[in-house]
C-alpha cells in the first residue's frame, strides 16, 4: 500500500480548493482529464478534516478497478482507515454499520468508504450513510455517472461536504441526468480546461494527424440505405424511438468498422522502424481487438488486446509492461476510457470513437498526462468522408466526424498543418465551416433542429 507522501498543491489546485470551500465545501471541480482530479479532491478533503476535525469521506467510482486506485491516493495524503464497499453486499454491510457506529460515538475521527456507482444505488448503503451524524464529505469521481436512473432515489443529501469530479459533467443526450447532478452538486466552482492545462505544463504538448478515410461501396449503399429509413421514420407522425436509436447504432458501426481504417493501419505499421514503436495505444471497434491484435503481432510487434476479458490482476501487470516497454502496443476498445492511468503512452491512433465527446475527450487526455521522458504526444486519427457519396450524404457523414476534429485540432500544435488537410476534402461542398464545430455545439443544434420537426 503506498506510503504517506508530503504532496504540496500546485497553484491551480490551490485556486481549486479555494473556489470549493469558498462554495461552502460543494460543488463540481470541471478538470481536464490527466491534470490530477483526485489529488486536488483529497487536498479539499483533508482541508475539511484540519478545518472541522473530524471528516467521514465518501468516496463512489465508476468501476472496481479504480477502488484500488482511490485507496492508494488516500494514503498518500494520509486516510489510514477504510471501508471498501463493492461486490457482494455481505461483504461489506457489516462493516460499514460498525464503521458509521464508531464515527458517531467519536471512536474514530477520519474514515474513507471507496464505493462504486452501482454499491452506492442499494438501500443497504443508503441506508446506512444516512446515518452519519455530521462531518461527512462526498466525492463523486466522474460525476457525470452520478445522473444515472438507480441513484435518482439515494439519501445522501444530508452530506455536509458534496463534491463531483469530471473533465465532462453534462450528461450525453440526458438533461434531466445534468440536472440532476447540477440540482446535487451544484455548479462548476472551478474549472482547469485542456488549453491552460498544455500551456502550464499539467499536461504534455501533442501533434494532431488526421487520415481521411472512404467507405467502400458495399459500406457506402448500407449507410446510406439506414439514412434513409431514418429520414423515413423522422417524418412520420409516430416515430419509434427504439428503431431510431438501432439504426443510428447501425450507421455509426459501418464507420467504426470501416474497412480501409484497418488496411491504412496496417500499412502504416508495415513502414514502420519496428524497434522504434512503443508506447502505442490503438482504439478500435467492438469486436475487432482480436483481429486487430493478430495483425500487427504478425507484422513482428508486441502487442496485447486490453479489453474487458483482460481481469484486473492481469491488467496491472499488462500496463507495466506496456511502462517498461516490453509491450510495444495495447489494442483497447473502451477500458482506457476512465480511471486507468497510462501516462507512459506517447502516441495513440482512433481507428473508431463515438460520437460523445465525453469519450474521445477523455481518450486524448489519457494520452497527454505527463511522464519522464515524455516531450510531445501524437494522436492519429482516421476520419471518415467518402467521395463517392452525394452532397447530402457526405455533408450528414461529415457533420458526424468533424466535431472530433475541431475538438482535437484546436490545441494541437500543428493546427494549421491539421486543418489544411482536412480542410481541401471539405472546399468543393463549401463544407470548411464544420471544421470549427465543436461537439457541444454540434450537439445543441440537433436537438434544436430535433424540436422543430
Amino acid at each position: 500500500m503506498a506510503q504517506q507522501q508530503e504532496i504540496k498543491p500546485r497553484p491551480y489546485q490551490e485556486a481549486a480548493i479555494a473556489a470549493v470551500k469558498q462554495n461552502n465545501w460543494s460543488g463540481i471541480l470541471e478538470m481536464a482529464t490527466g491534470t490530477g482530479k483526485t489529488i486536488t479532491s483529497l487536498m479539499i478533503a483533508n482541508e475539511f478534516y484540519r478545518e472541522k476535525g473530524r471528516i467521514f469521506l465518501t468516496i463512489i467510482v465508476p468501476f472496481t478497478h479504480l477502488v484500488e486506485q482511490w485507496e492508494e491516493s488516500c494514503c498518500k495524503l494520509g486516510f489510514t482507515s477504510f471501508t471498501l464497499c463493492f461486490g457482494n453486499k455481505q461483504s461489506w454491510t457489516g462493516k460499514l454499520q460498525t464503521d458509521v457506529r464508531d464515527f458517531n460515538l467519536g471512536i474514530i475521527y477520519k474514515h474513507v468508504v471507496i464505493t462504486t456507482y452501482r454499491s452506492a444505488a442499494a438501500e443497504e448503503f443508503n441506508l446506512l450513510i444516512e446515518k452519519i451524524k455530521g462531518k461527512s464529505f462526498l466525492i463523486a469521481d466522474e460525476c457525470h455517472y452520478f445522473g444515472i436512473s438507480s441513484l435518482r432515489g439515494h439519501r445522501l443529501g444530508g452530506m455536509e461536504a458534496k463534491l463531483g469530479l469530471s473533465a465532462t459533467p453534462d450528461r450525453w443526450w440526458d438533461e434531466e441526468g445534468t440536472e440532476f447532478i447540477t440540482e446535487f452538486f451544484g455548479e462548476t466552482v472551478y474549472e482547469y480546461d485542456m488549453k491552460t492545462a498544455i500551456q502550464t505544463g499539467a499536461l504534455t504538448e501533442y501533434t494532431y494527424h488526421p487520415f481521411i478515410i472512404n467507405l467502400t461501396d458495399d459500406e457506402l449503399e448500407r449507410y446510406e440505405r439506414l439514412t434513409k429509413r431514418l429520414i423515413h421514420l423522422y417524418g412520420s407522425d409516430h416515430p419509434d424511438p427504439e428503431e431510431i436509436r438501432e439504426l443510428n447504432r447501425k450507421r455509426a458501426l459501418i464507420l467504426s468498422k470501416a474497412e480501409n481504417k484497418k488496411a491504412l493501419l496496417y500499412s502504416i505499421f508495415r513502414e514502420q522502424v519496428r524497434e522504434d514503436v512503443s508506447h502505442t495505444l490503438v482504439y478500435c471497434a467492438p469486436g475487432e481487438v482480436d483481429e486487430i491484435t493478430k495483425n500487427l503481432a504478425s507484422l513482428g510487434y508486441r502487442v496485447h488486446r486490453f479489453d474487458s476479458k483482460v481481469n484486473l490482476a492481469d491488467r496491472m501487470q499488462l500496463l507495466k509492461s506496456f511502462a517498461d516497454g516490453a509491450i510495444q502496443i495495447l489494442v483497447a476498445i473502451k477500458c482506457l476510457d476512465e480511471g486507468v492511468d497510462v501516462p507512459s503512452t506517447k502516441t495513440a491512433y482512433f481507428l473508431a470513437s463515438t460520437s460523445n465527446p465525453r469519450e474521445f475527450v477523455q481518450r486524448r487526455g489519457r494520452i497527454l498526462r505527463t511522464y519522464p521522458g515524455k516531450n510531445i504526444a501524437e494522436i492519429y486519427d482516421f476520419i471518415v468522408l467518402p467521395s463517392e457519396a452525394g452532397d447530402q450524404l457526405y455533408k450528414s457523414i461529415a457533420s458526424k466526424e468533424l466535431p472530433r476534429f475541431a475538438e482535437f485540432s484546436r490545441f494541437a500544435i500543428n493546427n494549421f498543418n491539421a486543418r489544411e488537410i482536412v480542410g481541401k476534402y471539405l472546399r468543393s461542398y463549401s463544407l470548411e465551416y464544420l471544421m470549427d464545430k465543436l461537439p457541444w455545439e454540434v450537439y445543441y443544434e440537433f436537438k434544436e433542429n430535433l424540436g422543430a420537426i
